[in-house]
């Protein structure tokens, strides 16, 4: 379960086996994204029917910001989302974001800054100490971000391999522009 601001419905917790992954309702204990072995999904699905009230518990904490119990253990496997592989942050509150299929991202943290576990931010040292965990990014001040909500919130940009490249596409732009005004 990732923090995710006040959004992000339905109540969910992800799941990671091997090279799969699934996205588990708590308040229907069903699978509604991704997909699991047969065996696994019994497992996952009985645990979290034991222990769904805890979990509901768990997302209301997380929604309003504030840290979970830690009951569950994420383990790293294949993503829905493009994995988080990268992150830089600015001193503007702003985080560069590089993504696993090659995007690049700008993610503005200043809208969450006066939620719950995220008013650690503030402070420029505890929000300067952000690094990619498993396929997302987390602080040492202990908040972390669902991937799929950095994902949505990123202003995407398109990421070019080289420097040259995105020089030539710009040149080849002001080129096409000219050529169209006549």
């Amino acid at each position: 379960m990732y923090f995710a601001p006040g959004e992000h419905p339905p109540p969910h917790f992800h799941v990671y086996y091997a090279e799969y992954t699934a996205t588990v309702d708590i308040r229907t204990c069903e699978i509604f994204k991704g997909d699991l072995p047969r065996k696994q999904i019994k497992l996952v699905l009985a645990w979290a029917e034991l222990h769904q009230e805890e979990l509901m518990k768990d997302w209301d904490l997380v929604m309003n910001g504030e840290e979970p119990f830690k009951s569950a253990v994420a383990i790293g496997g294949y993503k829905m989302y493009p994995s988080v592989t990268g992150v830089v942050p600015r001193d503007d509150f702003m985080l560069d974001i590089t993504f696993s299929n090659g995007e690049c991202g700008v993610l503005d943290m200043i809208p969450y800054l006066g939620f719950g576990v995220f008013k650690r931010l503030r402070d420029c040292k505890n929000f300067g100490k952000v690094s990619v965990a498993f396929d997302t990014i987390e602080w040492e001040a202990g908040a972390d971000l669902d991937p799929e909500f950095v994902y949505d919130k990123c202003k995407k940009k398109r990421h070019y391999k080289t420097l040259s490249q995105s020089l030539a596409i710009n040149l080849m732009l002001v080129v096409f522009s000219r050529l169209t005004k006549g």
